[in-house]
């Protein structure tokens, strides 16, 4: 028990070198790599955030170009519609006319014809 109280002062000397020996070591067998490999994934990442990033602005203005040709597009069909209103309308008036037209023909030929 008195050994632990009072260790030896060589034993302190040596855990001392190994410990330094065994952390230089470690740093230059597996404290490097693994200190690179996470700098590697660091850049990883942010590169993908990056390309995120740019990837969102170009939806962005992918969105806002589709949401200008939906309008340009809705516009023109609603114009064509009301052309075609306009020309339908223009077609049963042409109509209505022809059919007055050819009704009084027929009501005067008839008339004509009942007076011979």
């Amino acid at each position: 028990m008195e050994n632990l109280l009072n260790p030896d002062k060589g034993l302190i000397i040596w855990t001392i070198i190994s410990f330094t020996l065994l952390v230089l070591l470690l740093g230059k067998v597996a404290w490097g790599p693994l200190i690179a490999a996470l700098k590697d994934r660091e850049d990883g990442i942010r590169k993908s955030l990056d390309e995120a990033a740019k990837a969102k602005v170009a939806a962005d203005q992918m969105k806002v170009q589709f949401e200008k040709d939906i309008a340009l597009a809705q516009e023109k069909s609603s114009a064509m519609v009301a052309q075609a209103q306009a020309e339908a309308q223009q077609l049963r008036d042409q109509l209505m006319k022809d059919a007055e037209v050819e009704s009084k023909r027929l009501l005067d030929q008839t008339r004509r014809q009942l007076e011979d």
